[in-house]
């Protein structure tokens, strides 16, 4: 069971994988702002605030990059949707999760059959 967020243009009809994740997770919510939303995975789910998945497309530089640090450093992993490490020309789609739900999502994103 996992908390999935989406933050940014996740409703864009480009964006059908997303329907998909979301579709395979038990909950999930629209996130307040990236900055909340990080807070929430990098909380690791220890506490009733955290959060297991973020998704975030289409988010600004600046949307992002202050959380891929916050998440990394608290042990979880960041990466494109293509599964590449984030970079400042890389940064724009992205996942953050913990190590172990981040290959999760990782294979359902790309087409794999585990459920979150």
């Amino acid at each position: 069971e996992a908390v999935v967020l989406l933050e940014g243009a996740s409703r864009r009809g480009k964006n059908n994988f997303v329907l998909e994740v979301v579709g395979k997770t038990v909950r999930n919510r629209q996130s307040l702002s990236s900055s909340c939303a990080v807070v929430k995975i990098a909380s690791g789910g220890n506490s009733n605030v955290s959060a297991d998945v973020l998704i975030s497309l289409g988010n600004k530089p600046w949307d992002n990059l202050p959380g891929c640090l916050l998440v990394e450093e608290a042990g979880g992993r960041v990466t494109s949707l293509d599964g590449e490490k984030w970079s400042l020309s890389n940064c724009k789609d992205l996942v953050f999760a913990n190590k172990q739900l981040h290959q999760e999502v990782m294979q359902l994103i790309k087409g794999g059959k585990h459920e979150l």
